[in-house]
């Protein structure tokens, strides 16, 4: 499976080739079974490689398009993490609170919550 090829390639850390293959995937299959998880894989490689820019508007991706995937509330988290790297702590801090809003019983707001204690220290 396509999918799989991909995800194979993010183990082995052959991040361009995963990045190419999760593209082909979504255009091959936008409403397949895994395109949120693709979505999701190819935001978390373009973290990893440093494009910052293409890794928010993948994880944004995941949110917009696949809200209620279970991919979609870690998306949110990693991006609100993104923005705390960024020191941007009100636009993380706002999607920590949508992330605890949209995902309340999520493993990610449990997280979120000690995310937001943090920040008030």
């Amino acid at each position: 499976m396509a999918f799989d090829a991909a995800y194979a390639n993010v183990r082995d850390n052959h991040y361009k080739q995963a990045i190419m293959q999760f593209k082909q995937f979504l255009i091959d299959y936008p409403a397949g079974e895994y395109s949120d998880n693709a979505q999701f894989w190819l935001g978390s490689v373009y973290k990893v490689s440093k494009d910052i820019p293409v890794a928010k508007s993948s994880f944004k991706a995941v949110t917009a398009n696949y809200p209620k995937s279970e991919k979609a509330s870690v998306a949110l988290f990693k991006l609100a993490n993104i923005y705390m790297d960024e020191n941007n702590k009100s636009e993380a801090k706002r999607l920590y609170k949508q992330l605890t809003k949209q995902y309340s019983g999520s493993t990610s707001a449990q997280m979120e919550q000690k995310k937001l204690r943090e920040m008030d220290l």
